[in-house]
């Protein structure tokens, strides 16, 4: 997949990928590259193909969070063992202890401050009605019009508000106008998608569907792209907008929820080094925080790049990776 990573499991490599008919995961032989098995798996057309996460091995299984479900599938078979149903995109990866997987099941209509106020038809029509035909022609209607859809602390990123016409192109592409019932249809459709996402840590027990197994769930300021953190009890979220939010990982109470000063978009995942917590906002800030009960910033490093990667940490030293560089930070030797 374009933004799936491989993962070795013992003599397989792992691969996950998904399209607008469907995504599936295939285990390949280490040695030769042989296909040993394939899952496919379909999903609905609302979704498109926005899974892009990295399937995590876990107590024989491979575990997947991808668009409407997280499930589970046999390492040694590829079958699937068990699922939950969750209303998600699927774009980050799960994360995982000795007896339960978190997820961060984000979808863009999930909370309150993705939506807007859509105008009723008739508003529409006064506004943008220039001959007076009681339609919209898609020419009619202005490009950045009518946001449907709208993701917080990212008002400068390519496609993350969502407007009425880009709703109608990718949804009903045949659509050259645009009539009463295609937008009552098009609000309608809108709220029955606006379900509340969120956070879920899954304790599996049993087969197929373990949804009663979900044992606590959290649904405010859910990152869509960075995977959660598990460390010392505690589960760490990094939203757009700098938002870090500590929920203790057995109950999923809310420790605390604040912003991290740096604000912009979040694409990487935090990660566990030396003690410390390290984010990395896209517009090329690494923060570095304490782990616990409240958000103590030790730094604030503007690297001067867009990061879109997850730091790696080897043997003492940290490397980020920005859109122009490689840069590494350790002790000098």
């Amino acid at each position: 997949g374009s933004g799936s990573s491989p993962i070795v499991a013992g003599d397989l490599v792992i691969l996950h990928r998904e399209e607008t008919t469907g995504g599936y995961l295939l285990a390949v032989d280490r040695a030769d590259g042989h296909t040993v098995w394939k899952t496919a798996y379909q999903i609905s057309s609302a979704r498109s193909g926005e899974s892009y996460s990295t399937p995590v091995l876990w107590r024989g299984q491979l575990v997947l969070h991808r668009s409407g479900f997280v499930d589970a599938y046999d390492l040694k078979t590829g079958s699937r063992r068990w699922w939950v149903p969750v209303s998600t995109i699927g774009a980050s990866s799960v994360a995982v202890d000795r007896d339960t997987v978190y997820a961060a099941a984000f979808s863009p209509l999930g909370e309150a401050d993705q939506l807007t106020v859509v105008p009723d038809f008739d508003t529409l029509l006064k506004k943008y009605d220039k001959n007076g035909d009681d339609q919209i022609s898609l020419e009619e209607l202005p490009d950045d019009a009518v946001p449907l859809v709208i993701r917080p602390d990212t008002p400068n990123i390519p496609g993350a508000t969502i407007y009425a016409k880009r709703f109608f192109v990718r949804f009903q592409p045949s659509l050259t106008m645009i009539q009463r019932r295609d937008w009552e249809g098009m609000i309608g459709g809108l709220k029955a998608m606006a379900k509340p996402h969120g956070v879920i840590a899954i304790r599996p027990d049993g087969e197929g569907d373990v949804s009663k197994s979900i044992v606590w769930q959290e649904s405010t300021a859910i990152p869509e792209v960075p995977t959660p953190l598990i460390y010392d009890g505690r589960v760490y979220l990094t939203r757009n907008g700098g938002i870090v939010t500590c929920l203790d990982a057995k109950s999923g109470k809310v420790i605390y929820r604040e912003r991290n000063g740096a604000g912009g978009p979040y694409y990487s995942s935090p990660i566990l080094a030396g003690g410390r917590i390290y984010v990395a906002s896209g517009d090329g800030s690494v923060v570095v925080f304490t782990p616990g009960d409240k958000l103590d910033v030790l730094a604030r490093n503007d690297l001067g790049e867009d990061i879109f990667a997850t730091p790696a940490v080897v043997g003492g030293t940290i490397y980020v990776r920005t859109s122009g560089h490689l840069w590494a930070f350790g002790e000098k030797k």
